[in-house]
């Protein structure tokens, strides 16, 4: 709405000064206000142009403002349903937990953080080491506290786990080995 007026008020002192331009021409035809003319034109031009350069950074500094204010928010949110979920028992909670945590994270990252991530010229390692190293202590943390809450997953499933479902468990970690230490050899 405020662009519509500023763009409104621009259009009405460029139809101000186009009609006195016009009138001075021709109220004194031929005495070198033409030169004047067109110079008192470009310097308006080159006025507006930068009048518009500043609506349109402050518009765009408030449209960050409010996007910030918006993600300061929803982060907000987050950590409250976090320590809602904290108060909780059961598995279903601290999954809801982990995803929070892991959505907290992904709405942090800097673009060059995404960027590392997404670098598919590096090896895994190289990708987690660097990632590692540009995380800022407030990301450390979010990783630390999802860390710990699939690790009590973890040991509340195990606990909870018939003998057959803890073998099936032992097998598919050896899987798992199995298979890093078989990438490992190829990267």
């Amino acid at each position: 709405m405020k662009t519509t007026i500023l763009r409104t008020i621009t259009g009405a002192l460029i139809i101000l000064f186009s009609t006195r331009i016009i009138l001075a021409q021709q109220s004194n035809p031929g005495n070198g206000t033409m030169d004047q003319t067109r110079d008192q034109i470009q310097l308006n031009d080159q006025d507006q142009t930068q009048d518009q350069d500043q609506l349109q950074t402050k518009d765009q500094l408030k449209t960050r403002d409010q996007l910030k204010t918006q993600d300061q928010l929803q982060t907000k949110e987050l950590l409250q349903t976090r320590d809602q979920l904290k108060e909780h028992d059961g598995s279903a909670n601290q999954t809801m937990l982990q995803e929070q945590n892991q959505l907290r994270l992904r709405q942090s990252l800097t673009e060059e953080q995404q960027a590392i991530l997404e670098n598919q010229q590096i090896t895994r390692n190289q990708r987690r080491k660097a990632f590692m190293e540009s995380l800022n202590e407030e990301q450390r943390q979010m990783l630390r506290e999802n860390r710990e809450v699939r690790t009590q997953q973890r040991n509340e499933y195990r606990v909870n786990a018939s003998v057959q479902q803890q073998e099936q468990i032992r097998q598919q970690q050896q899987q798992q080995n199995r298979q890093s230490q078989n990438g490992k050899g190829g990267q």
